[in-house]
């Protein structure tokens, strides 16, 4: 199964030493272009967040990182 890129979609992040923490998430820039030392770009079948250690050579869609929260809400929809 691969997944399809979505500019309102949000992806994993594939942790390293600075970014660890779940909430935080990847989102598609629009760009796709050689990414530089530090920047994230997506790349999988199931689409996640990498961060480029060095400047590469391959085009990739570029992401932005962004805090997300997790909001639950339970509702009825049916009274017996």
């Amino acid at each position: 199964m691969t997944e399809k890129l979505s500019r309102f979609g949000l992806y994993p992040v594939i942790p390293n030493k600075l970014l660890i923490d779940r909430r935080f998430k990847a989102r598609w820039t629009g760009e796709k272009r050689c990414p530089k030392k530090g920047e994230y770009f997506l790349s999988g079948a199931i689409i996640e967040a990498y961060a480029a250690f060095s400047d590469m050579q391959t085009e990739y869609h570029i992401a932005e990182i962004v805090e997300t929260e997790t909001i639950t809400t339970t509702r009825v929809v049916e009274r017996r």
